[in-house]
């Protein structure tokens, strides 16, 4: 496991700025230490402070408990807040619209400055998923000057689509200001994309 003053950590608790982050990890408990990282810090400022994914909330809650965030404390001052996500492929209008209207959703009672985990499609190692979330982050990069906080988008590497990895790589660094790596090992890295 990854120590408490590496790369990624340090990046984390540097950040006083609004960047939209790629993490790419094979770890999903070392992730999850960034993510709650980069939350923690974000509460510690008082700012609002969003974590979405498609697990259950009250499981997200306690590994914040578990992990040092006073995460009951936060939902009561409305700077937490944890939703589970729904399947976007499952919107009548498709998945743009479907993760359009979850992205809304989970930004509509959010205030200045902010702090965001997530990735809307939760199954990126389909053609159809990947692509529609490559064509989320473009749309979501292009009008980021739009939004007045940071976000990071986890991938787990060993979940990306695989004939075409490199080019969907290649496209998420296009669409993202940082990215941040970490492997198991802990030797993560963190690199300026623009």
């Amino acid at each position: 496991m990854a120590q408490i003053n590496d790369v990624p950590l340090r990046f984390v608790d540097s950040l006083d700025t609004k960047k939209h982050i790629v993490l790419f990890y094979d770890d999903p408990d070392y992730a999850q230490k960034i993510e709650f990282q980069f939350i923690k810090n974000g509460l510690l400022r008082q700012e609002s402070c969003i974590y979405a994914s498609e697990e259950d909330p009250h499981y997200i809650i306690d590994k914040m408990i578990t992990c040092g965030i006073d995460a009951e404390e936060f939902l009561k001052k409305r700077l937490l807040f944890v939703y589970q996500l729904g399947n976007p492929f499952e919107c009548p209008e498709g998945p743009i619209k479907g993760a359009q209207n979850s992205i809304k959703e989970i930004l509509s009672d959010i205030r200045s400055p902010f702090r965001v985990v997530c990735r809307i499609i939760p199954d990126v190692s389909t053609l159809e998923g990947i692509s529609a979330e490559i064509k989320l982050e473009q749309n979501f990069h292009s009008t980021f000057n739009n939004f007045k906080g940071s976000f990071i988008c986890p991938y787990n590497i060993q979940k990306i689509e695989s004939t075409k990895r490199k080019e969907w790589f290649s496209k998420l660094f296009e669409s993202h200001h940082s990215a941040i790596f970490a492997p198991k090992d802990g030797r993560g890295g963190v690199f300026d994309l623009c």
